[in-house]
């Protein structure tokens, strides 16, 4: 596993990307923490995709946050069938907001990255996982808490994934539609590396979060951040000001044979 070491963070324009063909197994392996990819998405492009957001109510979900657009894998334990109709309706509405095709483009760029391996969407019995969720932070209600994505992956959801990916080293990714005025930095905190496998618990005990150095990532609308957030402890800053921040983001993980490369949400 991998944790924060010497500022290894990588800021890349999308047009560059192919500089790092393996970007993929370098974030795995600790070789840097994670990358800033620049305008994967134009500004344009997400002002559309803003605006069509506005007008689709469905599949949405009210969060601590604010409002999230999507559905997720742990809803498939309290109903299968549900979950993979509601997934169908989502894909469908996503490729259209994210014209010509969010799963394109964010296949396409993976690949890019992937040392040549085949890129898709986690399935089980052929049935396709969802692609990402939209998430709308709203202002004052404390961004997104501090977490690492491993935390919960014991639970039964993942039963499958575990089988077909190298699940705990996942990374994670999310793209910004739009910005506040000021907050919603994605915040990474630097734990040596024993310290970082502690229960949240006993870390908030011990102030750890407070007493560790801390890095502040904070992407422009289209720009995509790809990182280790399985095994790093990472939160998203309260949002200030009026305007809500809109991401969309999910999962990226090594199949168990590491043949290929899986997403969901």
């Amino acid at each position: 596993m991998t944790y924060i070491k010497n500022d290894l963070w990588l800021t890349v324009e999308a047009k560059s990307i192919d500089n790092y063909p393996y970007g993929v197994n370098q974030i795995c392996k600790g070789e840097f923490d994670g990358m800033l990819i620049k305008q994967v998405f134009t500004q344009e492009e997400m002002l559309n995709a803003k605006h069509q957001l506005k007008n689709s109510k469905k599949l949405r979900n009210q969060v601590k946050y604010g409002e999230t657009f999507g559905t997720v894998l742990v809803e498939k334990v309290s109903n299968p069938v549900k979950y993979f109709q509601d997934v169908a309706v989502y894909r469908t509405e996503l490729n259209k907001i994210f014209a010509p095709g969010y799963e394109t483009r964010i296949e396409t760029l993976l690949s890019k990255i992937s040392g040549g391996r085949k890129v898709e969407i986690a399935s089980e019995d052929n049935q396709t996982y969802a692609p990402a969720q939209v998430r709308f932070m709203e202002p004052n209600k404390g961004g997104l808490i501090i977490h690492k994505g491993s935390q919960n992956l014991h639970h039964p959801p993942f039963d499958y994934l575990r089988q077909i990916t190298r699940l705990y080293e996942h990374l994670s990714y999310f793209l910004i539609i739009d910005k506040p005025e000021e907050g919603g930095d994605l915040i990474v905190y630097d734990l040596p590396a024993e310290e970082a496998k502690k229960d949240l618990d006993d870390l908030v005990k011990n102030l750890a979060f407070e007493k560790c150095e801390k890095r502040y990532i904070s992407p422009e609308i289209g720009d995509m951040v790809l990182f280790h957030g399985g095994p790093i402890w990472h939160k998203v800053a309260d949002i200030k000001g009026q305007n809500s921040r809109i991401s969309i983001g999910g999962f990226v993980a090594l199949s168990q044979d590491e043949e290929k490369i899986f997403y969901w949400s």
